[in-house]
């Protein structure tokens, strides 16, 4: 479990670099994609957040 853990936590940061990048790249001189991506991306956190917070609960609780 502790695995499957570090994996999605990777894929997160990754995932978080790559929007981040494309933000710059694609989206700064059109503001309205910008904000698009800008929200796609706080979408993304707050779900891997979530799950984060759920599975550290989980584990202390236990």
């Amino acid at each position: 479990m502790k695995k499957r853990f570090e994996i999605i936590l990777t894929f997160y940061a990754v995932l978080s670099y790559v929007l981040l990048v494309a933000l710059i790249i694609y989206a700064v001189p059109d503001g309205q994609k910008a904000n698009r991506l800008c929200g796609l991306m706080t979408i993304v956190h707050m779900l891997v957040l979530k799950i984060c917070l759920i599975y550290i609960f989980k584990k202390t609780i236990k």
